[in-house]
């Protein structure tokens, strides 16, 4: 039966190797929490921009209904 001898070259080797695994996995993941990051940032942009423009809205709405209120009580 042959015996199997890990030795410090092998032992380094694959080390070395997980390291560079794990440096490409931490890169991905850096690049898609970047992306995400990016998506969340445009879109908290645009809902920004909705909720604006809904204010807007209603600001004019009650300008409206307010002149409305004033015509129906003078007649």
């Amino acid at each position: 039966m042959a015996t199997k001898r890990i030795t410090n070259g092998v032992l380094l080797e694959y080390m070395k190797g997980m390291k560079i695994e794990l440096k490409q996995d931490i890169t991905s993941l850096d690049s898609r929490m970047n992306r995400l990051e990016a998506t969340m940032n445009r879109r908290f942009n645009e809902a920004q921009l909705h909720r604006e423009a809904l204010q807007e809205d209603l600001n004019a709405t009650i300008k409206m209904v307010g002149k409305h209120e004033k015509t129906l009580a003078r007649r």
